[in-house]
């Protein structure tokens, strides 16, 4: 049995943990653990994935990902080597774009976003993404449109940011390629939607039974169609 703890930095739970992928953050967490167990007989690539039952170049993906975030730094490939490094704020990494480069994008995702105003952290937290992942700002302003639709102005942005980050590990990052993501998805649901309604029809009549009423709430969408990028 293995005793002892593992000392996890609070900057990954509040900046990485909520937006990054979930066999990433398994990935981090158990390496993390190996790394303080060197002589382990897990600590190689093949046990790591049979221990956690992720594929080997998904863990690949993963510490690679990790290195785009600048908490690790892959020494070597074969066998896998990997250096956990000290955890510091996206904010440093934000100062250093170019300025004025997302202007544009800060004005149309406030305006998606007009329920609630977007502070300098969420803001930044799309930059990282978006510096990190190559993701195209109109892509992320689709996702962001689609959040709305979905779930109202209210919705917060580690949520965004998981759904961008799912369709980056997809390796769906430009606008093209989430706007064709988005249609096949809502061709899928408004397909089931007409199965239901076409059983529906032909359910015959019954009497002599309870019914039961369901009320459907609407979503009164505001008008955030006409909003172009």
């Amino acid at each position: 049995m293995t005793t002892g703890y593992t000392n996890i930095a609070n900057l990954f739970m509040e900046e990485h943990l909520p937006m990054a992928n979930g066999d990433c953050v398994r990935v981090y967490l158990y390496g993390l653990y190996l790394c303080q167990n060197a002589n382990s007989a897990d600590n190689t690539l093949e046990n790591m994935s049979a221990k956690l039952g992720i594929p080997v170049a998904n863990i690949k993906d993963a510490f690679e990902y990790w290195e785009q975030q600048g908490l690790v730094q892959v020494l070597d490939t074969v066998p896998l080597e990997v250096k956990y490094l000290p955890i510091r704020p996206h904010s440093a990494k934000v100062r250093a774009l170019p300025q004025g480069k997302y202007d544009d994008f800060n004005t149309k995702a406030q305006a998606i976003l007009d329920g609630r105003m977007i502070t300098t952290t969420e803001f930044h937290e799309y930059y990282a993404f978006m510096e990190s992942m190559h993701f195209e700002p109109d892509a992320l302003l689709l996702v962001i449109k689609n959040c709305v639709l979905l779930k109202g102005f209210t919705v917060g942005y580690a949520y965004i940011l998981t759904v961008a980050k799912n369709l980056a590990y997809e390796g769906l990052t430009t606008h093209q390629a989430v706007s064709d993501k988005f249609a096949a998805a809502e061709k899928d649901h408004n397909a089931l939607a007409e199965l239901i309604k076409g059983i529906r029809k032909k359910k015959p009549a019954t009497k002599d039974f309870i019914k039961h009423s369901y009320s459907e709430e609407v979503y009164k969408e505001k008008d955030i169609n006409d909003i172009e990028f």
